[in-house]
């Protein structure tokens, strides 16, 4: 479904789009992104199996608010 999520918001036509979901949906997007590829990476879940590698520490920067959360990500043009 984050693939699908991917292509659906490349698709539209606006040029900032806020979006509300849980921080690991975010997260999973982005360590996913191509400009992460020359990143050092480590495996995330042992359960995941050994494919399943995301950038060190993660790359989205998590700001924390008194009573609330948010997240700042920036994400590269995809196409379908």
């Amino acid at each position: 479904r984050i693939l699908q999520f991917q292509v659906w918001l490349a698709a539209r036509p606006e040029q900032r789009i806020a979006t509300v979901s849980h921080w690991g949906t975010i997260n999973n997007i982005m360590n996913r992104e191509a400009w992460t590829d020359g990143l050092e990476r480590t495996q995330v879940r042992e359960s995941w199996g050994p494919d399943v590698m995301w950038p060190v520490g993660g790359v989205v920067r998590k700001f924390d608010m008194p009573n609330c959360g948010w997240i700042a990500v920036a994400m590269s043009p995809r196409t379908a």
